[in-house]
């Protein structure tokens, strides 16, 4: 008899053994390799038989789980298996480091062996994101645009998410203090760009919001001949970007001795010491914001000469004193007056009372000429 019942004591504590070492205890939450800020909620089931409480614990760097970590969890019921307290306070723990974190289960008799999870201490948000491009009130001639930025945590990066005119775009997977880039296609026209980073932890930054445009088109102009003169010309340009970014500066002009003056949208052309009747082509070459060349030819044509110019700018001979009604008239060549013979003397003279035939005098015949000429 006595016998039977070392037997029966020996095959049940042989049972409680057993019992022990088949149970097993899991941790739930933290999950394992996570992150936290100042406060988790800790979680364990357990398969041990009897068990009244559970208690988490922790220790730093990889080391045994040894300090206690929140309050010992008590059974709430008869056969409890799972352990939970909905929040533990991390603040005491060191940022940046990592813990070991156990749940030992105890039942009347002993506590059963625990299972282990490592955890990092993260209480901060990213504290630096980057914003390499597009720069602050950038213009862009594509509408291909790289967005690039760098975002830093203190342990590691989980995300950044792109949001362009201030609506979410995507979320990417990022890499701690390494540029991430994003290309897009955009419409013409002004946006402005951020992100939002966040760790592991669940901490959470965000950009500034940068502005930018887009620009892809030419501009547009009217040619307006200001004034003119034999000898000099002024032409005015307005110049017109649409939607665009605007005229930057004062536009080129490639004809030597053309000055151009004034800035965006309205700016002039000057030259002087010109030929009369003349045309001039002037080459001009404006930019806007963006960077976008427009270049036009313009043909301008100096006054008509005056009276005395021809369109061909070669000097007429003017004969003065001799116009009638404004029209040139050309004296014709004077003719010689006819050479008169002079009679010959006669040595014997006259009788008396004889009649005699004058002739007139050569000078007396070249005023008749002349009469006769303007009659």
């Amino acid at each position: 008899m006595e016998k039977r019942g070392v037997i029966i004591l020996s095959l049940l504590v042989s049972f409680i053994c057993l019992s022990f070492i088949s149970a097993t205890v899991t941790v739930v939450s933290p999950a394992s390799y996570s992150n936290y800020t100042t406060s988790m909620i800790a979680n364990c089931t357990t398969d041990v038989i009897g068990a009244l409480n559970a208690t988490f614990l922790y220790n730093a760097n990889g080391g045994i789980a040894t300090s206690l970590l929140g309050n010992v969890i008590t059974n709430t019921s008869t056969g409890q298996t799972i352990f939970s307290n909905a929040s533990v306070d991390l603040s005491a723990l060191t940022q940046t480091s990592t813990y070991n974190i156990s749940c030992v289960v105890c039942n009347s008799t002993e506590c059963q062996a625990t299972d282990t999870n490592n955890i990092m201490i993260d209480y901060s948000a990213p504290y630096s994101i980057v914003q390499n491009y597009p720069t602050s009130n950038l213009n862009s001639s594509s509408a291909s645009i790289n967005f690039n930025f760098t975002a830093i945590d203190a342990i590691a990066l989980r995300n950044c998410s792109l949001y362009i005119d201030g609506v979410l775009n995507q979320t990417v997977a990022v890499t701690n203090a390494s540029a991430k880039n994003i290309s897009l296609t955009l419409n013409q026209g002004a946006h402005n760009w951020s992100t939002t980073c966040k760790d592991w932890a669940g901490n959470s930054n965000s950009s500034s919001t940068l502005n930018f445009t887009v620009d892809t088109s030419a501009l547009n102009w009217t040619v307006d001949l200001n004034s003119q003169t034999e000898t000099s010309l002024g032409v005015g340009i307005t110049i017109d970007d649409g939607a665009g970014t605007g005229v930057n500066g004062t536009c080129a002009i490639s004809r030597t001795g053309a000055s151009i003056s004034g800035s965006g949208s309205i700016q002039n052309i000057s030259e002087s010491s010109l030929s009369c009747g003349t045309e001039y082509i002037y080459n001009i070459t404006c930019w806007d914001f963006a960077g976008n060349p427009t270049s036009s030819l313009t043909y301008q044509t100096t006054d008509s000469c005056s009276s005395s110019r021809s369109s061909n700018n070669r000097v007429v001979p003017v004969v003065s004193n001799l116009t009638t009604n404004n029209t040139v008239v050309v004296a014709p060549p004077v003719q010689t007056a006819p050479q008169v013979q002079k009679p010959a003397v006669n040595s014997n003279p006259p009788a008396e009372n004889k009649v005699v035939d004058e002739q007139p005098s050569i000078w007396q015949r070249v005023l008749n000429w002349f009469k006769n000429l303007f009659r």
